[in-house]
């Protein structure tokens, strides 16, 4: 969700150690514990992407609890070095055969103050927006082929290379629509009103800035309309007519 995702490093910013600490973090985190870790290829518990990666239990602005020792724990490839800092303590520890690796903080005092938790390792992420669409691009581009006439594009430039290459991407499934330009991803559910988002600030998707930036809002709103009518994308109520009707000739 909202992480900040580095090259090298996962970040994530807590608001951390208060008095009031949450008992689903202390009720989830003793759960954790008792269930085996996943292996390779085998999903039983939830982890934010392949390689270096924390469970998806630790979310920004989450808060920890005071007084007692915080475990945190993630995957990265079988032997991969990991170093896990927070509240300036860092800790250290290596991926075992199945990906899992471990940490233990000490018990820290109350306190307000948001933290950064960093989880360094060897593994590289890539930042440049990218879609299901570009998969088959990728694939056609790395077995020679041409991708001319494909909506997607080739990540292949950014494997070696990070970048935040510039892109519009459009998606619609059964009503529920959305465009991305940039860090703005305008998103609306069915017969819902337009949102907008900043998810450079705001990865969770929490705070609407559709009225607070309109101008933003009307530009992102005419591109989704005009992809939608090239590539004849209708709206779900006329594709809901249109099933009605077949179902009633048949």
């Amino acid at each position: 969700m909202s992480t900040n995702i580095h090259p090298h490093s996962l970040h994530l910013k807590l608001n951390s150690l208060v008095a009031f600490a949450s008992f689903f973090v202390v009720a989830t985190v003793a759960s954790g514990q008792k269930k085996d870790m996943p292996r390779e290829n085998v999903i039983e518990i939830p982890a934010i992407g392949e390689g270096l990666c924390f469970h998806n239990l630790f979310q920004s602005n989450m808060v920890l609890q005071r007084d007692k020792p915080i475990q945190i724990w993630g995957w990265a490839s079988p032997e991969e070095k990991v170093s896990v800092s927070f509240a300036d303590q860092t800790q250290r520890a290596e991926a075992n055969k199945d990906r899992l690796w471990k940490i233990t903080l000490p018990a820290m005092s109350a306190n307000a103050e948001p933290q950064t938790l960093t989880v360094k390792g060897k593994a590289k992420l890539r930042h440049a927006p990218s879609h299901i669409i570009d998969l088959a691009p990728t694939c056609l581009s790395a077995a020679g082929l041409s991708v001319k006439g494909m909506e997607g594009k080739s990540l292949l430039p950014v494997f070696p290379k990070d970048s935040m290459w510039q892109r519009t991407l459009y998606w619609e499934h059964e009503g529920n629509r959305a465009v991305r330009k940039g860090n703005h991803k305008l998103v609306a559910i069915h017969y819902t009103p337009w949102k907008l988002y900043d998810l450079s600030k705001d990865r969770s998707e929490l705070n609407d800035l559709s009225e607070t930036m309109p101008k933003k809002t009307d530009d992102l709103r005419l591109a989704y309309e005009t992809w939608a009518k090239r590539v004849g994308t209708l709206p779900w109520n006329e594709v809901n007519v249109k099933k009605s009707k077949k179902q009633k000739m048949k």
